[in-house]
């Protein structure tokens, strides 16, 4: 899908992706985005780091407001880490 083809073309670049699902639809092509369960791969090759993190908000609607930042921020260091050591750059 154009979804992966353009993940995969920007797994290179100091980029976190973040993406809050909204509503009750599925969103399991999204969920296929994000890293969790191994690297996104697609017609054009694989992704060397995981650089999407997504969350479903409607999982989190009946919790206080800091859950669910915390949960959507939680990879952005990990991520950040892995472009650096992947780019033999000292963080």
């Amino acid at each position: 899908s154009s979804r992966v083809l353009w993940t995969l073309a920007v797994t290179q670049l100091p980029i976190s992706i973040v993406i809050v699902g909204a509503g009750k639809a599925n969103f399991s092509k999204m969920s296929a985005l994000d890293g969790d369960k191994g690297m996104v791969k697609g017609s054009n090759g694989t992704a060397v780091r995981d650089l999407v993190q997504f969350v479903p908000f409607r999982e989190f609607k009946a919790q206080p407001v800091d859950k669910l930042a915390t949960v959507v921020l939680a990879e952005i260091p990990s991520q950040f880490t892995a472009y650096s050591d992947h780019h033999r750059i000292a963080p």
